[in-house]
């Protein structure tokens, strides 16, 4: 129940744009040892969930999202927008270099959740018409996982056209 929570409270920030996009020729490259897990949330775009360390508190997660998009990487990872959407969050972002020359948005959000800090990190990037989209989550008391960082960065659409 508690993943479940977690997952609708980070795909707030992202609107329910258009249904899932094709995964053809993506790649992401989730840490070694996580394990995926089912998802009920397609219609949000979710292609797939891997869970990672739990502390008995919180489970550390990715998710990958791919949906039909028409906006910009500026507009979707816009802090201000974020910060609107998530009250009481903090938001940073960064561009971050991807495959095939490719340039995505690097963002981190920390928010108030249940007397914790959540820290949500992902990589988005919007590529013929698609939002690729993978958030690494856990508690600001968590250790982060350098290889689930990584991950995120491993996010690669098929070639452009």
């Amino acid at each position: 129940m508690l993943k479940a929570i977690v997952l609708a409270l980070l795909l707030l920030w992202l609107p329910a744009a258009g249904a899932l996009a094709s995964t053809e020729g993506l790649t992401f490259k989730p840490p070694a040892g996580w394990l995926r897990v089912p998802t009920q949330y397609e219609q949000n775009g979710i292609a797939g969930a891997w869970a990672g360390p739990n502390d008995g508190i919180f489970g550390q997660n990715i998710t990958l999202r791919l949906v039909s998009e028409s906006a910009s990487v500026d507009f979707e990872t816009d802090p201000e927008r974020i910060k609107s959407q998530i009250p009481g969050s903090t938001v940073l972002r960064q561009p971050v270099a991807l495959c095939h020359g490719l340039v995505g948005m690097y963002v981190y959000i920390a928010r108030p959740y249940h007397g914790r800090t959540l820290v949500a990190e992902s990589v988005t990037l919007i590529e013929n018409g698609t939002l690729y989209n993978a958030t690494y989550s856990r508690l600001s008391s968590q250790q982060p996982v350098a290889a689930a960082r990584k991950a995120l960065a491993s996010l690669c659409p098929a070639t452009p056209r």
